[in-house]
């Protein structure tokens, strides 16, 4: 069995923009071929590989095995395109790469990395997306990022978690702050689980701000105490009550595990591993 290759074009297309309209002006056909496309892809798979929902386009799991099938041979093109570069031709990465993560890793080591990679190699897309911790792991399984970083390994079959530090937590405060302990939401433990650890007295009154740099700010101006990243702390301001008490909380960078890895994603492993050891360790 040969898949057409404008089929498979039409539905990567779909599988990115998730709209049959937009897909298809991409592409350049009217809505009724492009459809076809896609159901001659489906008949000949035999099986369904988009659900049609209201206003809305889900991939089916059929479907999300099809799309790691589309990024992994079109990033083989790209090797292949940069294995046969001329020797008087500079020799430069392309294709996508996207991460997704939380927020105390991605604005502080994360974009660093890509950012001093993506300078060397002009034609590399790159997309991240900063999520909470529960949304990330349906990122990586939906296809939608390639690596997520995590506060814990993912037991899954076919998948690789690869462990590249630990973020050290201290209690942070400021001049005449609160006895208000920040968090970022009701349901981020992060407070408790240090009082847990050190304190016996009872966990003080919470109050939730936007995400981890707000929580930052928030100290800076007196509006409570956090437990909060050493690695994020850069402000003569904010002090360490107590340096010697600390909480680790260890980072995975996570991926599927392919038969085939490319040249971009070893480069982006390689990349954010080196990043995290130097950050965290």
């Amino acid at each position: 069995m040969e898949i057409p290759s404008q089929n498979l074009a039409a539905f990567y297309t779909l599988s990115q923009e998730l709209n049959f309209t937009k897909a298809a002006r991409i592409i350049g056909l009217s809505q009724p071929a492009f459809s076809q496309r896609i159901k001659a892809l489906e008949l000949l798979l035999e099986t369904t590989l988009v659900i049609r929902e209201k206003n809305n386009i889900k991939l089916t799991p059929a479907g999300i095995k099809l799309l790691r099938y589309c990024q992994t041979v079109f990033q083989m093109e790209h090797d292949l395109i940069f294995d046969l570069a001329g020797s008087t031709q500079k020799k430069q990465m392309s294709g996508e790469i996207r991460v997704g993560g939380f927020s105390s890793v991605m604005r502080s080591i994360t974009l660093p990395a890509l950012a001093l990679m993506s300078k060397n190699n002009n034609a590399i897309s790159i997309t991240t997306i900063t999520r909470e911790l529960y949304e990330l792991p349906e990122l990586l399984f939906s296809a939608k990022v390639d690596f997520i970083l995590l506060n814990r390994p993912l037991e899954k079959e076919g998948v690789r978690s690869i462990y590249v530090g630990d973020e050290t937590l201290v209690e942070i405060t400021s001049k005449d702050a609160r006895n208000v302990y920040l968090d970022h939401n009701e349901f981020d433990d992060t407070t408790i689980q240090f009082f847990k650890k050190y304190y016996k007295a009872e966990i003080p009154k919470r109050n939730f701000l936007g995400d981890i740099y707000d929580i930052y700010e928030g100290v800076k101006f007196g509006m409570g105490k956090a437990i909060y990243p050493k690695h994020l702390i850069a402000d003569n301001k904010i002090k360490i009550k107590n340096p010697k008490k600390t909480m680790t909380s260890p980072v995975y960078l996570i991926t599927h595990d392919l038969d085939y890895q490319t040249k971009l994603h070893q480069l982006v492993e390689m990349q954010l591993i080196d990043a995290f050891s130097k950050a965290l360790n």
